[in-house]
């Protein structure tokens, strides 16, 4: 209500305990009789930011159509496979390393 110029409502909003399962049921006719809010511009004003407040929590909990969760599942698939080649290559490479040393080590040893 503060953020659409309409926070002298607030206290009333308050009073009569509206929470947003509320909000969502909230009517014109609730807004004039319940909630006394006498000015027929000002019961607009909170309407209509009721209506864009709703629809913004729609849209962040709505899920994507099925071609964008498929692509985000194969994204996801490809980095995990690039992922434990990374980790097989590191493993690789370890172990060479530590086979050179041993032949070096074992080199070494044998001109002793």
């Amino acid at each position: 209500l503060e953020r659409i110029g309409m926070g002298s409502y607030s206290a009333m909003f308050v009073e009569q305990m509206v929470d947003v399962s509320m909000l969502k049921s909230l009517s014109l006719k609730d807004l004039r009789d319940e909630l006394r809010v006498t000015n027929m511009s000002d019961r607009r004003r909170i309407f209509n930011g009721i209506l864009m407040l709703l629809s913004r929590d729609l849209d962040k909990y709505t899920l994507p159509e099925d071609g964008r969760i498929l692509t985000h599942l194969f994204n996801v698939r490809v980095f995990n496979a690039w992922i434990r080649c990374a980790v097989q290559v590191n493993r690789a490479t370890t172990c060479l390393i530590r086979a050179w040393y041993l032949i070096r080590d074992g080199v070494r040893w044998l001109l002793l």
